[in-house]
């Protein structure tokens, strides 16, 4: 196996021909492997556990397996190993004992030759079935095959074949051989292991066909945990087979495909050089942009995309193959060489595209310049057509001009008629021609190319527009006879319908003069009907005028409509002054109405400003007594209340009559509906006036109904916080922790009954205080709240509060006193624990600072860095766990004691800064540690990029010789300068693409740190790459210079060779 040249498929080629028993092909007769016995004393990988301690050794199998075996071949049989020492034989020990090897296994049951195997329990034998847990989805197969000569053995063409994973037998994996259902007789083989508990000689990997059974084929004497790939020995205790090789099946396959994978990337890899210089050749064939280029670039690609795609088969059928890790490799390879034959491909259509393009271009262009001279012929007699057509329409235009300048004369009428009737038939005729000419010429253009083609169709079209304008002006003189004598009907007929317009014209002047004068002065009754009167007859004369109109409109044609159709704007306009004139006329009668609106409106405000006289009287009664008791200052308020009422009822009917008016007045004309606005809104301004002056003077007086309350509710708030002081000096013995510690408990629980009775006294005071300013607080919410006695009631409410917010002081002093004493004994031991915190995380912060000089240069010691580093980091990491610790036993303490969570709360800022202090200096190591190794990066980079530019200044020293000497001039030794030239190129070359990859893989590298160090380190290493870029290009600079020495070198050796030649002829 060791020397077998593995393949995609070959392993599988290979076993087919070695062992055609096993792998036989469908139709034919399988050779059958040795035949099955049944062992003794055992249950069989299916039937159940083989005996505990006393297995017997596998028995051989014997003659009787000839009739089974393949026919014409001898058989060799399994042999037989012997029992273990101190074995029990016989009926004694299967009656005491039983078949399972274990005593009571015998009562299972069953009769003579076929006993039933019960296992023991806990025993460590392997179980009869497969664990019942879930399977893994795939299951271990290993391989067994030969690489020798003895393939046709009868032993070894049993055993080669694929075991599959099956179970587990004394701490090892249980292989079963694949059943090939193509073979007739199928024997069984399992491969296990056997530990030493029937003695060492027993111990290793089997061979049999029964888990722990008396048959067995081979055996291995090793106890690893898989099975061993070679030391077999056939029979099981005879000599070593080296040519037995058991291999795992996973391997094996990546194994080749690995293989495969090499052979295919080389292939790929000389592929692409071809494909490359392919390209280059291509592309500069195709630089002439002619067909031969374009030809011979075809010719060099074709048989590359052919060569490519077999390549792209090849691989894809390989892939199928690949397992494991391999896949991703197989899938790079194919996207590679893929996208190298697309791009091939992409590049042979480009060019084949390209070729036909230039050849239709070519046969384009002679079909252009033929259709082009065709075109030059036939435009001279097209436009001497048109041209000859549009004279001809010129002169019937002049000839019809004659007929209006003849006056009334009738013979020279008619005569200038029938001239201009000869000449436009003439006319349209030189038209027709013409058109006939152009449109059959434009047909033939069709046939042209189709630049030429547009061409002719711009100017021909253009002679057609000349034809068709000429038409235009020249149809409406082809009935120039019929024109004249409709023109005079229409005469006649415009005479009699104009006499009714202009009648009823003369009546629409009256009536506006009558509405000009109604509009001049004050409006009156008898001037609106007179006026009305006059515009209703304009009215009917003119409507009687257009009926006519419309009447002979409808009868009427040709020219005598047109001439009628002039009177129809006269008739409209006279019917629009009409409806002006009414509109005039509406516009007086809406303003008598609003006289009478705005006379109503004043009489309205009015009344409102005498009501509000008289509450202003009473007012001021009111403010002239300077000390009054409440019932005084009530009664007067509630008279000054009524004459409120009575001036805001009048208030409000007032202004529900202006806005009523001045919806109305709004649907008026424009003149009178803006002026009787403005009045109304003048009088609306006033009524607001007076309004504003009401709300003033109610509120004086609501005021100081309120401020009366007031007084008595600040009395009341003053005596009860009189009680709440007395309760705080009685509690002010608790308030000092110290002087708490130095009472006895006598002394502290009289001082707490005092308390509480001024407590009580104070509750009950306070409460009955609130119910009273609550009260006026909801009176003063009413419809004339006034912000200032509500801000005095609020203020009383906050009195309120914070006096009972005192009491609650003073009864938790006293009702606290043991958890105060526990509270000041938690915070001693939480201030502990914060200080040794603060220690740690000063500390940590200190060892962080240390390391800002790391780094900085590349001398610096990377050990001595590290050492730092690590210190840092675990003096971080101590002050991370203890800022934790102290963290949550502060949290702790505060769920489980609440009454010292206010307490504890005061400490939480100074464990916060400890913790943003450690977060930090985390944040800093990682961010320092990304320093050092971007600068590592960088100082590494650096020296490549001095070995490229030292190697580029070799190459130009080399070079120098070169450039120093004349133009024609020769060096001695140039041979040997050019070569030594070529090695310094080659090797400054090596260095720049090995600086290139290098830094190229450490971009890749710190594009793992953080955005602003991998930002920093890439823009030095981009930079630094432009170096080695110009390097590189310098390099390829001097490559072709080199290359043209070369050249120049080896023709002067041409030419001294061949003058040597002649001297010596």
């Amino acid at each position: 196996m060791a020397q077998a040249s593995w393949q995609v498929g070959g392993y599988y080629s290979q076993a087919q021909a070695n062992h055609p028993g096993y792998y036989a092909a469908p139709g034919t007769a399988p050779a059958a492997p040795a035949a099955r016995q049944p062992s003794v004393g055992s249950a069989g990988y299916q039937g159940g556990a083989p005996p505990s301690g006393g297995r017997l050794p596998p028995q051989p199998q014997g003659a009787n397996q000839g009739a089974a075996g393949q026919h014409g071949m001898p058989v060799v049989p399994p042999q037989k190993r012997p029992p273990p020492a101190g074995a029990e034989q016989g009926m004694m020990k299967q009656q005491r004992l039983g078949p399972g090897g274990y005593p009571g296994a015998g009562m299972a049951g069953g009769g003579p030759g076929g006993p039933v195997q019960v296992p023991p329990p806990n025993a460590g034998v392997p179980s009869a079935a497969p664990p019942q847990a879930a399977q893994p989805p795939t299951k271990e197969t290993y391989v067994v095959s030969t690489s020798g000569r003895d393939g046709n053995e009868v032993v070894v063409r049993t055993l080669v074949g694929e075991y599959i994973e099956k179970g587990v037998n004394h701490g090892r994996k249980v292989y079963m051989k694949a059943h090939d259902k193509a073979v007739a007789d199928y024997v069984d083989v399992l491969l296990y292991y056997w530990d030493s508990r029937d003695g060492p000689s027993f111990e290793g990997w089997w061979f049999g066909n029964k888990l722990g059974g008396t048959q067995v084929w081979s055996h291995c004497k090793d106890s690893g945990l898989l099975p061993p790939g070679a030391g077999w020995k056939i029979p099981w205790d005879g000599p070593v087979r080296p040519t037995l090789v058991v291999r795992n099946k996973e391997a094996l396959l990546k194994e080749e495909a690995e293989a495969k994978l090499q052979a295919l990337s080389d292939e790929v890899s000389k592929a692409e050089a071809e494909a490359s210089q392919v390209m280059e050749q291509a592309k500069s064939a195709c630089s002439s942009a002619t067909v031969d280029g374009y030809t011979n670039a075809e010719q060099l690609l074709t048989p590359q995309v052919t060569a490519l795609g077999e390549v792209v088969k090849k691989v894809q059928d390989s892939q199928r193959f690949a397992v494991g890790d391999i896949v991703k490799s197989f899938q790079h390879l194919s996207n590679t060489v893929k996208n190298l034959h697309d791009n091939l491909t992409g590049e042979l259509n480009n060019m084949r595209t390209s070729r036909q393009k230039v050849e239709q271009d070519q046969k384009q262009k002679v079909v252009e310049e033929r259709d082009t001279r065709i075109l030059e012929e036939l435009m001279p007699e097209a436009l001497e057509k048109t041209n000859t057509a549009e004279d001809m329409v010129e002169k019937t235009v002049i000839t019809s001009e004659m007929i209006s300048s003849c006056g009334d004369d009738a013979d020279m009428v008619k005569q200038a008629i029938e001239e201009t009737e000869r000449s436009a038939k003439a006319a349209q005729a030189a038209i027709g021609e013409a058109r006939i000419y152009l449109n059959a010429k434009l047909a033939s253009t069709r046939r042209f190319a189709e630049r030429v083609r547009e061409r002719a169709s711009g100017e021909l079209g253009k002679l057609q527009q000349q034809l068709q304008d000429a038409q235009n002006k020249l149809s409406p003189l082809k009935n120039v006879r019929q024109d004249y004598n409709q023109r005079k009907e229409a005469q006649k007929l415009v005479a009699e319908v104009e006499e009714k317009v202009v009648l009823a014209e003369v009546d629409v002047d009256r009536a506006e003069e009558m509405v000009s004068l109604l509009n001049a002065d004050a409006p009156t009754k008898d001037g609106l009907t007179q006026a009305q009167t006059a515009l209703q007859v304009a009215e009917n004369h003119i409507n009687k005028a257009m009926q006519l109109y419309e009447t002979k409109k409808q009868s009427a044609s040709g020219m005598p409509l047109e001439e009628l159709s002039k009177l129809g704007p006269r008739g409209e306009a006279a019917r629009t002054r009409i409806t002006q004139l009414r509109s005039n006329l509406k516009e007086a009668g809406e303003r008598v109405t609003t006289e009478g609106y705005l006379e109503e409106a004043s009489d309205k405000v009015q009344a409102v400003t005498d009501a509000l006289g008289k509450l202003e009287d009473s007012e001021s009664r009111l403010q002239e007594g300077d000390e009054i008791s409440l019932e005084e200052t009530l009664a007067t308020v509630k008279a000054s209340e009524q004459l409120a009422a009575g001036a805001q009822t009048a208030s409000s009917m007032a202004r529900m009559f202006i806005q009523m008016k001045t919806l109305e007045v709004k649907r008026f004309s424009k003149g009178p509906s803006s002026e009787a606005t403005q009045k109304l809104t003048d009088f609306q301004k006033q009524l607001e006036v007076a309004t504003k002056r009401l709300i003033e003077l109610k509120s004086g007086v609501n005021r100081r109904k309120r401020m009366a309350l007031v007084r008595e509710a600040e009395s009341r708030v003053a005596k009860a916080e009189k009680l709440v002081e007395t309760v705080k000096e009685a509690a002010s013995i608790f308030a000092d922790d110290a002087k708490l510690m130095e009472l006895s408990p006598e002394e502290i629980r009289e001082a707490s009954e005092k308390t509480t009775v001024c407590e009580k006294e104070a509750n009950e005071a306070l409460m009955e205080v609130r119910k009273f300013v609550t009260a006026r607080q909801i009176e003063a919410k009413g419809k004339d709240a006034s912000v200032e006695i509500s801000t005095e009631l609020i203020k009383f409410q906050t009195r309120l509060s914070t006096a009972q917010s005192e009491v609650a002081k003073q009864r938790k002093l006293f009702t606290s006193v043991e958890q105060r004493l526990a509270v000041k004994r938690l915070l001693d031991e939480a201030e502990k624990k914060l200080n040794e915190t603060e220690e740690k995380v000063a500390k940590a912060m200190e060892a962080v600072a240390g390391l800002d000089g790391l780094g900085m240069e590349p001398a610096d010691d990377a050990k001595e860095s590290d050492k730092m580093v690590k210190e840092a980091e675990l003096a971080v990491q101590e002050a991370q766990i203890s800022t934790r610790t102290t963290s949550r036993f502060l949290e702790s303490q505060s769920r489980s004691q609440g009454f010292a969570k206010d307490a504890i709360s005061k400490l939480e800022p100074r464990v916060k800064q400890c913790q943003d202090k450690v977060q930090s200096a985390s944040t800093q190591i990682k961010e320092r540690s990304e320093k050092i190794f971007a600068r590592s990066i960088i100082h590494e980079a650096e020296a490549k990029v001095g070995e490229c530019e030292a190697g580029l200044r070799k190459a130009q020293d080399a070079e120098a010789p070169f450039l120093q000497v004349e133009d024609g001039a020769v060096l001695d030794k140039a041979s040997v300068m050019i070569s030594e030239f070529e090695r310094a190129i080659q090797a400054a070359q090596s260095v720049a693409t090995s600086s290139k990859t290098f830094i190229s893989m450490k971009r890749l590298t710190v594009k793992r740190l953080t955005d602003a160090a991998s930002q920093t380190t890439n823009e030095a290493l981009t930079k630094m790459q432009g170096t080695i870029d110009d390097v590189i290009k310098k390099l390829s600079e001097m490559r072709t210079r080199s290359a043209e020495l070369k050249r120049a070198a080896l023709r002067r050796e041409v030419k001294g060779g061949k003058g040597a030649s002649r001297m010596s002829g």
